[in-house]
């Protein structure tokens, strides 16, 4: 009789050994799943910044480009204003 308590007893904690660590493994197996999901959404949010990146430096490039065009085609602009500014005043001279 004694040894059929020691038995059960034996039985029931191994039991409870089993089944703590069968949680412990779903715990585990959770924390898992939950950490590559966020290594996951911080990788999309990286690569989601990084096209940004890219886009606002493509954008400041294509800015600087058509300032530069400007610039030229003010230059030129100028340079004929003061040629025909100094025609005319070689033209009124004589």
């Amino acid at each position: 009789m004694l040894g059929l308590l020691v038995f059960l007893r034996e039985e029931s904690n191994r039991r409870c050994e089993e089944e703590d660590r069968r949680r412990r493994d779903d715990r585990d197996e959770r924390m898992a799943s939950e950490r590559a999901v966020r290594e996951e959404r911080k990788r999309i949010l990286r690569e989601e910044a990084a096209a940004q990146e890219v886009r606002h430096q493509q954008e400041l490039a294509d800015t600087r480009a058509r300032h530069e065009q400007r610039l030229v085609q003010d230059r030129e602009e100028s340079r004929q204003r003061h040629e025909q500014m100094l025609l005319l005043f070689s033209q009124s001279k004589t």
